[in-house]
């Protein structure tokens, strides 16, 4: 969508990394991204976690997954899929995680989201609810209320980029002219916005499997200690 034009790089300047401010603490603790992934994904399973606070999760996941964007580094697009495939298992719709949005008091990005910014952030969210619900991954509520356009625009997209993962293609290996039709006057913004959306879709079902594989090793038998 060409309303969307250029604001991963808007929110990469917007907002200030904690790297680069002495005395501001990390977001988020330096774990294994698996690890980290996982503990957030068990704190959501807590059934005190209502919509704001799993819209609060969603907001400052957002903005720091937007930040790190341009260097590529995904974990924090993790936990911000984390955040909203909570909504998902809530049972809450779409237009419920938005109006939640549109209320959180938290301001991550140290001011409110420019229209845009906050138009990315709702197609983010969109795209995790199709590639879950393609991958048939439970949630209470019978009708999610997708907003049709979404289904429309993305549900084929969502779908290819799920059976690539299954089919064990990497995220690298990912090619954008098999999910989309080419068009040469698509421009190299919109291109970069496309392999985002790929990457939010990819990562949804990683997800999805690093905590299968976490919640595996917990099951497994662990060695006799002496003395225990």
């Amino acid at each position: 969508d060409g309303s969307v034009m250029g604001v991963i790089a808007l929110m990469a300047l917007a907002v200030p990394s904690p790297i680069a401010c002495p005395g501001r603490a990390p977001l988020f603790p330096k774990l294994a991204p698996r690890l980290l992934t996982t503990r957030l994904s068990q704190a959501h399973s807590d059934p005190q976690l209502t919509l704001p606070k799993i819209a609060e999760l969603c907001e400052t996941t957002f903005v720091r997954a937007c930040m790190d964007a341009a260097s590529g580094y995904v974990d924090t697009l993790k936990l911000f899929i984390v955040s909203v495939k909570a909504s998902y298992e809530a049972g809450a719709s779409i237009p419920a995680l938005s109006a939640a949005l549109s209320v959180c008091p938290r301001q991550t990005a140290g001011r409110s989201l420019l229209p845009e910014e906050a138009e990315l952030r709702h197609l983010w969210c969109c795209l995790v609810y199709l590639t879950l619900e393609h991958l048939d991954h439970p949630t209470p509520a019978e009708a999610l209320k997708i907003p049709s356009s979404c289904r429309s625009d993305y549900g084929e997209f969502c779908l290819k980029v799920a059976n690539a993962h299954k089919q064990g293609q990497s995220l690298q290996d990912m090619q954008l002219d098999e999910l989309v039709t080419p068009d040469p006057t698509r421009s190299s913004i919109e291109m970069a916005i496309l392999g985002q959306n790929m990457r939010v879709s990819y990562l949804s079902r990683t997800v999805l499997e690093e905590e299968a594989a976490a919640a595996r090793s917990e099951q497994q038998p662990k060695p006799f200690i002496p003395g225990s």
